[in-house]
């Protein structure tokens, strides 16, 4: 029956489904925006990742990454670096020492601004009281993280096409 005409009123399952047809154009769209909000939770869990921060970023906070990658003309990340994000501190790490013009330099830079002028951010960006011992700890400790994030950068650098693949 396949080559045959048929009548069919989609509304009845439309209606017992609850689903909403859209053209192929804004499916796109709106597939790109939910991945845009995935990159932007990977960069927001990496550029929080020492700061003892474990919030969520919110929605208004996902929107504006969103609207600057929109603005600054980027591109979208890697699948590789949303599926392991742990390869964007070294890759952050080699593009400042290689590549600083980098579109992976560009969004850390619009995910850091962002998290910098959040309210949200404050209380860890501006504790009220921390020890001169406590200050001394997190030196040494985001010391020791920078330092193998630069050393396992440098050997992903010596991959051939590494950084423009993946940092592109």
């Amino acid at each position: 029956g396949s080559t045959q005409d048929i009548a069919w009123d989609g509304a009845v399952f439309i209606k017992e489904t609850g689903f909403s047809p859209r053209t192929l154009a804004a499916g796109f769209r709106m597939i790109i925006q939910n991945e845009k909000k995935r990159e932007a939770r990977v960069l927001y869990a990496y550029v929080y990742s020492r700061s003892g921060f474990r919030s969520a970023p919110s929605l208004a906070l996902l929107e504006r990454y969103q609207e600057a990658c929109r603005a600054g003309g980027v591109a979208p990340m890697h699948p590789l670096l949303l599926q392991w994000p742990f390869l964007i501190g070294p890759l952050d790490a080699a593009t400042k020492l290689f590549s600083p013009e980098s579109p992976l330099r560009d969004r850390l830079l619009f995910a850091s601004a962002l998290v910098e002028t959040d309210p949200a951010s404050a209380p860890w960006l501006y504790p009220r009281s921390r020890s001169l011992l406590a200050i001394l700890g997190a030196a040494v400790l985001l010391s020791f993280s920078a330092a193998i994030k630069i050393i396992t950068g440098s050997l992903l650098a010596l991959v051939p096409g590494f950084l423009k693949r993946y940092a592109g």
